[in-house]
C-alpha cells in the first residue's frame, strides 16, 4: 500500500501544475507512469480528488487509456463506480462518459452508471447533456433492463434545444425494447 501512496502523491506532483488545457502535461504523466505497476490503482484514487484540476486530469488520463485499451471498460467500470458521487468537474464528468463510447461486454454496476448518466441528462452544457443520452444507450444494450429509461433519454435528446445534442441523437440507434 505504501507503494500505491507514492505513486499517487508522485502522479498528483506531476499534475500540479495542470490547468485544464495542457493535453501534452497529460500525455507526458501517462507515458512517465503507465509502466508501473499499480498506476491504474493511482490514476482513479486521483479522478476521485478534492482538487477538480487533478481529477479532470486523471480522467482525461483514463478515457485516453481506454481508448488505447489499456484499462478495460468493464475493470474501469467496476473501480470507478465507488467513486461516482465525487466527481463534480463537468470536464472529468464527459471524460467518463466518453469512456462508454465502445463497450464490448455488460459492465458491473450499470445501473449505478445509468443513474450517473441520468442525472445528467438536464446538464446546462449540451455535450453532457448528449455524452449522458450517449452512455445510457450503450448501456441499454448490454443490460436490457435499462431500456426503457435509455429510450427516453434517447427521445428526450432528439427533442433537445441544443443542435450538438439533437446530433448525436441521430447518429446512435437506441435499444429496442424487449416485447
Amino acid at each position: 500500500m505504501a507503494k500505491v501512496t507514492e505513486l499517487i502523491d508522485d502522479i498528483q506532483a506531476a499534475l500540479a501544475t495542470f490547468t485544464g488545457r495542457e493535453v501534452s502535461l497529460l500525455s507526458e504523466v501517462k507515458a512517465r507512469f503507465r509502466s508501473r505497476p499499480d498506476f491504474e490503482t493511482s490514476i482513479i484514487a486521483l479522478a476521485a480528488s478534492d482538487d477538480p484540476m487533478i481529477s479532470r486530469a486523471a480522467m482525461w488520463i483514463i478515457l485516453e487509456s481506454v481508448r488505447e485499451g489499456a484499462f478495460p471498460v468493464h475493470r474501469i467500470s467496476v473501480a470507478l463506480q465507488p467513486h461516482l458521487q465525487a466527481l463534480s468537474d463537468w470536464q472529468a464528468v464527459l471524460c467518463l462518459l466518453q469512456a462508454f463510447e465502445q463497450p464490448s461486454q455488460p459492465i458491473d454496476h450499470a445501473e449505478s452508471y445509468a443513474d450517473f448518466a441520468e442525472a445528467n441528462l438536464r446538464h446546462r452544457r449540451p455535450f453532457l447533456r448528449a455524452w449522458s443520452m450517449n452512455t445510457m444507450c450503450r448501456l441499454a444494450h448490454f443490460h436490457p433492463e435499462l431500456a426503457a429509461r435509455a429510450q427516453k433519454a434517447h427521445q428526450n435528446a432528439l427533442n433537445d434545444p441544443a443542435a450538438s445534442v439533437r446530433a448525436r441523437a441521430r447518429n446512435i440507434t437506441p435499444p429496442a425494447l424487449n416485447a
